[in-house]
C-alpha cells in the first residue's frame, strides 16, 4: 500500500500475509515504512495499491515499474481520474481505478470550505471502482 489508507489497513491486514504501507509523511511509525522502500519491496508484492496522490507528485511511473509482477494494481483516492483510457499505456496497466463521482456538487464544495476531509465528503459522493481494460482490443468501461 502506498500511501496510508487508514480505514483500509486493519481489513487488508487480516487477509493478506503481510502489508507494506509505504508513506512519505513525517508521521512514521513502526507500522508505516518509507516511501523510498517502496522501490525495493513492491516487486515481493502481489497487489499493489497506490494513491492516486503519486499522479501529482510524479512518482507513479516508478511505482508502477516496482509493481510489474503484481496481479492487481489499484489507483486510489477521492481524486483518481476515473478515465481508464488513460491508463491503458501506463508502464505496467493498472487494473483498477478506486475514486468517487460526487452526487451533491453544492455540498461537496460547502465541506471542502469548512475545512473538510474526505471522510466529510460522503453525503455529496459516491464511491466507484472502473476496472482498466485494453480499449484498443474492443473492451470498454462498464
Amino acid at each position: 500500500m502506498v500511501g496510508c489508507f487508514g480505514p483500509l489497513v486493519e481489513p487488508i491486514g487480516w487477509r493478506v500475509r503481510r502489508l507494506f504501507v509505504f508513506e512519505r509523511s513525517a508521521r512514521l511509525t513502526s507500522d508505516l515504512l518509507p516511501e523510498s522502500q517502496a522501490g525495493e519491496l513492491l516487486p515481493q508484492c502481489s497487489v499493489a495499491i497506490i494513491t492516486a496522490t503519486t499522479l501529482l507528485n510524479g512518482t507513479v511511473d516508478a511505482l508502477l515499474v516496482a509493481a510489474a509482477n503484481c496481479r492487481e494494481v489499484v489507483v486510489l483516492r477521492p481524486s483518481t481520474p476515473l478515465v481508464p483510457e488513460v491508463f491503458i499505456e501506463a508502464p505496467r496497466r493498472i487494473s483498477l481505478l478506486a475514486g468517487v463521482l460526487v452526487t451533491d456538487a453544492n455540498e461537496l464544495l460547502r465541506v471542502v470550505a469548512r475545512g473538510g476531509g474526505t471522510r466529510d465528503f460522503l453525503t455529496s459522493v459516491v464511491k466507484v471502482n472502473v476496472e482498466v481494460r485494453d480499449v484498443s482490443a474492443g473492451f470498454r468501461r462498464p
